[in-house]
């Protein structure tokens, strides 16, 4: 995997089962080269990709007050997956992702069906897998291949789809309460 010559830094940031963050998945999936590509390239390839993900729900984001919300939902998802070493006590920071899309859901016919898969597929992912439901069935595994990060970038999917459909009560589409024009 990815290493340094701090051994402190590489006891948390190396092959470790508690590191739930996307350099934690590619240190466990990819101890050595992989297509000529070394670990660091691996994850400065999917932290690459996983920051345009990011870049690009901020960029389709409206500018407006009542939005800025799905925009912290998405950075803090983007921290945890970014983060060095993110513990799976950690993913109590999507909290605030799960509460928008479950309002989108019950507030918008539009999001009922994706918002509902979107919701399922993370709960089993963070939740269902991971901790609770099942962990005494799956043992390590869910914990190897990652399901708490992914059940956590799973719900950036629904956050993009409210940023681009979803209109807060009171708010019709094309009008605009832009951050710039809020009152003081």
């Amino acid at each position: 995997g990815t290493h340094s010559n701090l051994r402190f830094w590489d006891a948390w940031t190396g092959h470790n089962l508690n590191n739930q963050s996307l350099r934690g998945l590619v240190n466990r999936l990819a101890a050595g080269p992989i297509f000529g590509l070394s670990p660091t390239m691996i994850l400065v390839a999917v932290d690459g990709v996983f920051g345009l993900v990011v870049a690009a729900l901020l960029l389709i984001s409206p500018r407006d007050k009542e939005y800025a919300v799905i925009d912290g939902a998405a950075l803090l998802i983007a921290m945890l997956a970014l983060s060095p070493m993110t513990s799976r006590y950690h993913f109590v920071l999507v909290l605030p992702a799960v509460i928008l899309v479950v309002a989108a859901v019950i507030n918008d016919e539009r999001m009922r069906v994706f918002g509902g898969v979107v919701l399922a597929a993370s709960f089993m992912l963070l939740t269902g897998t991971s901790n609770d439901l099942t962990a005494w069935f799956f043992g390590d595994f869910p914990y190897v291949y990652g399901f708490m990060t992914e059940g956590a970038i799973v719900l950036l999917a629904a956050l993009a789809a409210m940023a681009g459909v979803w209109r807060p009560p009171g708010i019709a589409a094309g009008e605009s309460r832009s951050l710039e024009q809020a009152p003081l």
